[in-house]
């Protein structure tokens, strides 16, 4: 009976609740984070640190694998005028191409290691890498039930995920210290992948026979809007991952995990920002199939001012007491992170402004133009920071990032202007 009771509120679809959930999911993260880096630069060294850093970083590219499939299945899975029967041989065929996405990049990962880093860090790479192929295909399997609007379900399977790795680490870190971080990530990503995918199966029931049955059109269509994704994919994942793995290569790990650690200081807000918008993309793609343009303006408001509300508010307070947090959190020795923090709220600020429109943008399918000016902007920012990396230091790198983001607004806003008159409305 309490089964029957219990599993009917986990599938609740309230745009309400799903956000909400994704905010308790964040805070859980940020504060479980947060106390765990506390407790491993107590038994890990600054430079062991960078190390693991920019191995999380690197495989963190194992996001690539779905091939911009991701938000694809999204879209097409809250797209109401899919039949289900389409809807179920897309999870099985996506599936299989994920999975294969994943091993292929997997082996590139092991070159680029062999290649730039040092023998003695190879166990704890290869347990980093194996634990993040299972937390990528989870975090695949969520993107299908974020398209039923099951994200409550899905930040449930998280929150089991980092409780698991956090309670796993506080044990093992204190004998085992980077090996034994990299074991619990192992564990804590295949319950995150035996759960989720647990979820799509009873959900779905892919089967491999489902392939004979695909829709050769309707996979075009899907595939064409999957390479946009997978571009933007690319640019964002560069855009937060590049720096760290720079560093550790052509630098050293003692800098790249004073970034790392300045990163982890705006991460909070970033996760819970797009925590808290992401959910109305599925309701976006809904309206947008409806061509229910009424109520599509109406939520759109609403969440740009949440948005702006949340932006102005956090990151303005995370400038007044980085400094105080900082010595609160890691102690005096650590205020060397604080120059980067400083430049990072400003860069995160400029990108995060855009993020609700350009969901509203990749909705309603009019997103090439999106997805040029993107990468364009990415490329320039990773070809100038390395540049002003190279000629003068990090602070510098990060300094030419922040200018050119700020450059990118500005014309963002000439570009995609005819998407905001509905706030004005």
């Amino acid at each position: 009976m309490k089964s029957n009771l219990f599993l009917p509120w986990l599938s609740k679809t309230s745009l309400k609740t799903n956000m909400l959930s994704s905010g308790i999911f964040w805070f859980i993260n940020i504060l479980t984070s947060f106390i765990l880096i506390r407790i491993i630069l107590s038994y890990v060294d600054l430079s062991a640190y960078g190390y693991w850093a920019a191995f999380l970083a690197l495989t963190s590219y194992l996001t690539l694998s779905d091939l911009g499939l991701g938000p694809t299945i999204t879209k097409y899975i809250s797209d109401t005028r899919v039949d289900l029967n389409k809807k179920q041989v897309l999870v099985t065929f996506i599936t299989l191409i994920e999975l294969m996405g994943a091993v292929v990049l997997s082996l590139a990962f092991v070159g680029f290691y062999l290649l730039f880093y040092k023998p003695n860090y190879w166990l704890v790479f290869i347990l980093i890498l194996i634990g993040q192929f299972f937390v990528q295909m989870g975090m695949n399997f969520l993107a299908i039930l974020n398209g039923l609007q099951k994200i409550l379900l899905g930040n449930v399977l998280l929150i089991i995920k980092t409780l698991t790795y956090f309670s796993l680490t506080i044990v093992l870190v204190k004998n085992q210290a980077l090996t034994g971080m990299a074991t619990s990530f192992i564990i804590s990503g295949l319950v995150f992948f035996l759960t989720s995918g647990l979820a799509v199966y009873l959900h779905f029931k892919p089967s491999l026979k489902q392939v004979k049955k695909i829709d050769k059109n309707f996979i075009n269509k899907v595939l064409n809007f999957s390479k946009s994704m997978f571009y933007l994919k690319i640019a964002g994942q560069s855009r937060n991952q590049f720096d760290r793995i720079i560093l550790s290569i052509v630098s050293s790990p003692e800098l790249t995990a004073i970034v790392d650690l300045a990163k982890k200081m705006i991460n909070p807000i970033r996760g819970i920002y797009t925590a808290l918008i992401s959910p109305v993309f599925p309701v976006f793609s809904q309206y947008y199939s409806q061509n229910d343009i009424q109520s599509l303006n109406r939520i759109f408001k609403k969440i740009l001012i949440i948005a702006s509300l949340i932006l102005v508010t956090s990151f303005a307070g995370l400038a007044v007491l980085s400094h105080k947090l900082v010595v609160l959190w890691l102690g005096p020795g650590f205020v060397a992170i604080l120059p980067a923090t400083y430049i990072l709220i400003v860069s995160e600020f400029l990108n995060l402004i855009t993020f609700p429109i350009n969901l509203k943008i990749i909705a309603s399918g009019e997103h090439k133009l999106l997805v040029k000016f993107t990468l364009i902007i990415v490329n320039l920012q990773i070809i100038s920071s390395l540049i002003a990396l190279y000629y003068f230091n990090y602070i510098i790198m990060l300094l030419t990032f922040a200018s050119i983001e700020l450059i990118k607004v500005i014309i963002w806003l000439i570009l995609f202007k005819h998407h905001l008159p509905a706030l004005l409305t």
